[in-house]
């Protein structure tokens, strides 16, 4: 089975991601969000079983969020954790044609998290 309308089929991206040596996965930690596609969580969990390397990214991070509840739901235990940025910050930087890390608050919240995500799997040298 093929494409449709644009979107690959479950078992093409499955061949995509298996010939990648790490996958990096973004999750929306709200929850209609993550139970929105549990498909796409079975592809990362076949591909983790299968010994493919699953970095996952919980995007939005804010403290309304139970991490305990994320990462069982997930079943995940050292995600990297990336700060919910302000509304007023993201529209700032789009008006000012600039990227969200070029603004102060989205460079002090970001950088952390991707520092984190690089030493601990072995990217630092890209830092």
């Amino acid at each position: 089975r093929g494409p449709v309308d644009g979107i690959p089929s479950p078992d093409d991206i499955r061949k995509r991601l298996g010939d990648m040596d790490r996958v990096f996965a973004v999750v929306d930690p709200l929850p209609s969000r993550m139970m929105a596609d549990p498909p796409m969580l079975e592809i990362f969990k076949d591909l983790e079983a299968h010994g493919g390397e699953v970095v996952y990214l919980l995007n939005k991070w804010n403290r309304g969020v139970n991490a305990r509840e994320v990462k069982a739901f997930l079943r995940i235990k050292n995600p990297v954790f990336i700060p919910l940025i302000s509304g007023e910050t993201i529209y700032a930087a789009e008006y000012n044609c600039q990227t969200i890390s070029a603004m102060p608050e989205g460079r002090d919240k970001l950088c952390d998290s991707f520092k984190k995500m690089l030493y601990r799997h072995s990217l630092s040298m890209f830092i």
